[in-house]
């Protein structure tokens, strides 16, 4: 009897570590605003009628996935999405972030990173922009 238990725990536990390690790898997690490294952005065009962003993660465990915006006429708010990995072989592509959304920006001011605590850290500002 005691065996049975035994072996239906060991079974249980693998199941556990196969599901935390599939969603680790194939859910999107959202990039948090407090998270100073990942995303760089390295490149702004800021278009009265388009948004493009360039950049690269500096780590090899996040690879971009996608992103969610909103705009309220002077900031964007940029949500974004990534797979983490463990000790995964990738391509270099995909420490690739690029963004590039078409609406009206004549009025836009400031771009923020915002993450699902509604937290928010500056990444682009009109007033800083050289």
């Amino acid at each position: 009897m005691l065996k049975k238990i035994i072996i239906f725990i060991m079974i249980l536990l693998l199941i556990v570590i196969i599901g935390i390690i599939l969603v680790v790898k194939y859910v999107p997690t959202v990039v948090g605003a407090d998270w100073d490294d990942e995303p760089h952005f390295y490149e702004f065009s800021i278009e009265e009628d388009s948004v493009t962003l360039l950049g690269a993660f500096q780590s090899d465990l996040m690879s971009f996935h996608g992103y969610k915006y909103e705009y309220d006429g002077k900031n964007l708010y940029l949500k974004l999405y990534v797979h983490m990995y463990g000790l995964d072989c990738r391509e270099t592509e995909s420490l690739a972030v690029r963004i590039n959304i078409k609406e009206d920006f004549k009025n836009l001011e400031n771009i923020y990173l915002k993450d699902n605590n509604k937290k928010k850290r500056l990444i682009w500002s009109k007033n800083n922009d050289t």
